[in-house]
């Protein structure tokens, strides 16, 4: 299962990498990071376009700009959602045991957030490098300031700074964020997948990627709010610049009195145009995995909880 969900996840992001990027700069411009980069993609004007921006992005960094942090990513995103993947199955047979509902919707959902917040707390500190490190390339290049000092130089910078405490930096919020959004896409993933089962059939690779399409909006859509104010914690004090935030409620009060309640959506048309595809790829990837490795979860098993396997059942 991990190695399936490692797979999915490293194709998954970077399908995603050029939007990730964008919706960073979208999410962290509005309360000053980074600000110069948008008023330049926006023409001095209002809040910069995705179009906008990407084009700024390729002008000042060529075309690897809309890569840049990509490895981070991938070697963050391969792990996470391998321990997402594989946790998520194990906490699903165990959760099943107390719900009482047809569909298991209740263990679908607490076994996806519990997943969800096993898997950050294991990957956090790549997650934050590569977030610095994809945003302060951007601020260097349109500033004239120092180049960016890469991953290895941007995770040293986080040490010094802040000590090891440091890069956990935002990691509650990410944790508040990453278990209603992973509990969402499983158990919506779950619940859309048999609905279309009679439809593209229980194994079909279409039927995968429609629901994976109907699971990552959902998700992304309700907690994009907290990913902002996770990236915004993320940024706050890079380069050695004074810290605005004394923590995450006032992040979220300083963005909203900056820019309305609309400042904690900044960037979620982008973030969409990422996150639906990025959800739809991993999860017909990982279905392409387990078929491929020859790896099944039974669904009577999981259906009804508590009764023993039979023998030469699969595990």
């Amino acid at each position: 299962m991990f190695a399936a969900g490692a797979a999915a996840g490293a194709c998954a992001r970077t399908v995603g990498s050029p939007l990730s990027r964008v919706t960073i700069l979208q999410q962290t411009a509005a309360t000053g990071n980074l600000a110069d980069y948008g008023r330049r993609a926006g023409g001095g004007g209002g809040r910069a376009s995705i179009a906008s921006l990407a084009r700024d992005m390729v002008a000042r960094e060529g075309w690897r700009g809309l890569f840049r942090g990509n490895f981070a990513d991938v070697l963050r995103a391969a792990p996470q959602m391998g321990i997402s993947f594989a946790c998520y199955e194990t906490y699903k047979r165990a959760f099943s045991r107390y719900d009482a509902t047809d569909d298991k919707f209740l263990a679908r959902f607490g076994a996806g957030g519990c997943s969800g917040v096993t898997s950050i707390l294991c990957t956090y500190p790549l997650d934050l490098v590569r977030t610095r490190y994809a945003a302060t390339a951007a601020a260097g290049s349109g500033s004239g300031g120092a180049a960016p000092t890469g991953l290895w130089g941007a995770l040293r910078d986080v040490v010094r700074s802040d000590g090891l405490r440091g890069l956990y930096r935002g990691a509650p919020v990410a944790c508040a964020e990453k278990f209603p959004n992973l509990a969402l896409n499983f158990a919506m993933y779950d619940w859309a997948k048999d609905r279309v089962a009679s439809t593209f059939g229980a194994k079909s690779i279409l039927g995968s990627l429609a629901s994976g399409v109907f699971a990552g909006a959902v998700s992304n859509t309700v907690t994009f709010p907290l990913d902002v104010v996770m990236k915004n914690l993320q940024l706050d004090g890079v380069g050695g610049a004074a810290r605005k935030y004394a923590g995450a409620l006032d992040c979220a009060r300083q963005i909203v009195a900056a820019r309305g309640v609309r400042g904690l959506y900044g960037g979620l048309p982008a973030n969409l145009a990422k996150a639906i595809p990025v959800a739809a790829t991993s999860f017909m990837v990982y279905d392409l995995m387990k078929q491929e490795l020859g790896l099944h979860v039974v669904p009577e098993s999981f259906r009804a909880p508590g009764v023993g396997e039979k023998a030469g059942e699969p595990p």
